[in-house]
């Protein structure tokens, strides 16, 4: 859900969060459903939608496109702009005024959103592989590249990303999470992994934590001070 209480149905007909009967594939608001996203979703996706708040401006990734869409008013959302980008869109981060938008295959591409109605590409980082998570922090974007690893790019020139260094992975990277200096990173079956970026041309390997239980798989990652909290698959949140 977002700031306007949206939530998303699941494929079973029943509203994430609620026990709103709607039909699959609809958008709903506390206590109803919204069939005018019908006709415009088609079919939802995977990737987190990024939400523009002070612009009322939902950024929705729709198979090989990123589509703009206009709430202001939540029982006439409609499509400002529809953009190909060649193949599946998996996620966005957002720093003012860009959005960094992940494409399978192709890699990190950039908009200018200053003009939110149109916006325009400016740049892009090629990753030839799938792009699961996108961290930003003032002048470094952190990409994880499956299992292309990590990738830490300077964005200093946005138009031109420059990548300061790969850490290489043994298994599918899937998030990433950022506190000060340190960044964990899930490692599927491996569970987590901590580092010191200080230096983010040489990043240094702090330490590694894996669950007792053999059935996690470390998918999911948030930080919060010194507490690291994992979504380990059926297992649940370590």
């Amino acid at each position: 859900s977002d700031a306007k209480n949206y939530k998303i149905c699941n494929s079973d007909g029943d509203l994430f969060g609620a026990d709103i009967p709607c039909g699959e594939n609809l958008f709903c608001s506390t206590g109803e459903c919204l069939p005018q996203f019908v006709s415009s979703f088609g079919g939802l996706s995977e990737c987190k939608p990024y939400y523009h708040q002070s612009a009322e401006i939902l950024f929705f990734c729709q198979g090989e496109s990123m589509v703009l869409y206009n709430v202001l008013t939540k029982n006439n959302p409609h499509v400002i702009e529809r953009i190909s980008l060649k193949n599946t869109v998996q996620v966005f981060a957002y720093s003012q005024p860009n959005l960094f938008v992940g494409v399978k295959d192709i890699g990190v591409i950039i908009f200018d959103i200053s003009t939110l109605n149109k916006p325009k590409q400016i740049g892009i980082y090629p990753l030839a592989t799938s792009i699961y998570s996108l961290l930003i922090n003032q002048n470094t974007l952190y990409v994880a590249a499956s299992l292309e690893g990590i990738h830490i790019v300077d964005i200093s020139n946005i138009i031109t990303p420059t990548k300061l260094s790969t850490i290489e992975a043994d298994t599918t990277i899937h998030d990433l999470a950022l506190s000060g200096n340190i960044m964990v990173s899930t490692r599927g079956s491996k569970g987590i992994r901590l580092y010191d970026i200080t230096n983010a041309s040489q990043p240094v390997v702090l330490s590694d934590y894996d669950s007792d239980n053999t059935s996690a798989y470390a998918r999911g990652i948030a930080l919060s001070g010194n507490i690291a909290y994992a979504a380990m698959g059926l297992v649940g949140l370590e």
